[in-house]
This record gives C-alpha cells, sequence and structure tokens, in this order.
C-alpha cells in the first residue's frame, strides 16, 4: 500500500452531521406545519419530534415515499399534511439546515495544507447534494465534488469511483475514502483497491461482513492515521 496522493470523503454522515441537521430542521418543520401539530406540548415535545424525524428518515437511506408516510403515521397530527407537502418542505429546508461535522474544516485545512488533493463521492440528487455542500463551504476545503445525480451511478458501483479517481488524476492504490457506511463506502471503495476508513457513528458493523482494517470515530482521527503512512 502506497502514501496516499488524494483522500475521498463520503458526505452524509460523514462531512455532515445528520444528527445536527434532525435537531436544525425539526424546529422549522415544526413551525411551518403549526397549524397541523397538535397545541399540547407534551404530545409532540421538541425532542419527540427529532426523534420522530430521524427514525422516519433512517440517516436518509429510507426511500423518500415511505419516509413521508411513517411521517404521517407517527407524528400525532390534528390534521396530517399530503405526502407532497411533506416532501416539497423536506427537499427545501433540509439541505439548509446542514452542520459541518465536528473537525470538519480543521481536519480538511491540515490534509490540504500537507499537499493532499481532497474530493467527495456522494450519492444523491443534484439539487439536495450541492445545497448540502454550498450550506457548510464545502467547495471552499475540497478539489473535486461528485455527485452520483450527475454522473448517472451511485456507490458502490466501481464507475464512481473510477470517475472520481480520474478526475483527480490518482490511481486506487494512490486514494484514501472516508466513508460512514459499511456497503457504499467501505466495501464499495476496497472492491477497486482503494484503502477504506469506516467513520463509525452509532451504528454496528454488520455480522456477515468482515470488520474494516481502518475504523475512525471523529474525522480528527484521520490525522494521525493518514500521517503514520508518511
Amino acid at each position: 500500500m502506497t502514501t496516499p496522493r488524494a483522500i475521498f470523503f463520503d458526505l452524509d454522515d460523514t462531512l455532515i452531521d445528520r444528527d445536527r441537521q434532525n435537531e436544525a430542521f425539526a424546529p422549522r418543520f415544526q413551525e411551518h406545519f403549526a397549524e397541523a401539530l397538535p397545541d399540547m406540548p407534551a404530545m409532540l415535545d421538541p425532542a419527540a419530534l427529532i426523534r420522530a424525524i430521524a427514525a422516519a428518515d433512517l440517516r436518509g437511506y429510507r426511500e423518500r415515499t415511505e419516509f413521508a408516510s411513517l411521517l404521517q403515521e407517527t407524528i400525532p397530527w390534528r390534521t396530517p399534511p399530503s405526502a407532497e407537502e411533506l416532501l416539497a418542505f423536506w427537499w427545501q429546508e433540509f439541505p439548509r439546515c446542514s452542520a459541518a461535522t465536528e473537525g470538519l474544516y480543521e481536519v480538511l485545512g491540515q490534509l490540504r495544507g500537507a499537499g493532499y488533493r481532497l474530493g467527495i463521492i456522494t450519492n444523491g440528487i443534484v439539487p439536495s447534494q450541492s445545497a448540502k455542500i454550498e450550506q457548510v463551504k464545502l467547495r471552499d476545503h475540497v478539489d473535486d465534488v461528485v455527485i452520483s445525480g450527475a454522473v448517472g451511478f451511485h456507490k458502490p458501483d466501481p464507475r464512481i469511483f473510477h470517475h472520481a479517481l480520474g478526475r483527480l488524476e490518482v490511481t486506487p492504490e494512490q486514494a484514501w475514502f472516508v466513508g460512514d457506511n459499511p456497503i457504499n463506502d467501505v466495501r464499495g471503495a476496497e472492491a477497486l483497491g482503494i484503502t477504506a476508513v469506516w467513520f463509525q457513528r452509532d451504528q454496528p458493523w454488520p455480522a456477515d461482513l468482515p470488520m474494516p482494517r481502518r475504523t475512525i470515530r471523529s474525522l480528527r482521527e484521520l490525522l494521525p492515521m493518514i500521517d503514520a503512512r508518511r
């Protein structure tokens, strides 16, 4: 394994903290749908609303129509909004609530200062993912962004990794990839010979998969791991 020339990152739940994003989104949701929600705070306090949104969202892996249906079913509405209303508000406001993962700017700044090329490879539609990236000003801190909706294939498809590697002019052996999803990020990168780093949030590693060779619980833990390769 060679010293990396480029380091790629997943976006959601890696560079962007989805828990903080849900916490910022919930008050906007409550205000926007105030007339349809119960008056009694005990029936839907802020923490309960955050939990309901997070559970329905499933860290972004829930299909959006099912997500809307779960919001209709699990929140104690007086009059439930339509799925179309819920999703229109979600697509408009949720990206605007994007929050940087702790240590984001420090870590990216140090890596760029050390001469590494930095990229983002993210699944999702272009308007939503671009809005998240702009919200936390990530384009100022990385060299390139690849969004699955723009290129026509998504992780773990090897084509999206090859596309990103080509844009930064590095081989798989010269690249690392940091992401939270065991299949899309870790296994997807490893299948090409890219060194993968699992960003472990609260989720367990799937029991049917070999354990990852490299794991971090914060972005800052990546710095000594990279330095050790020099």
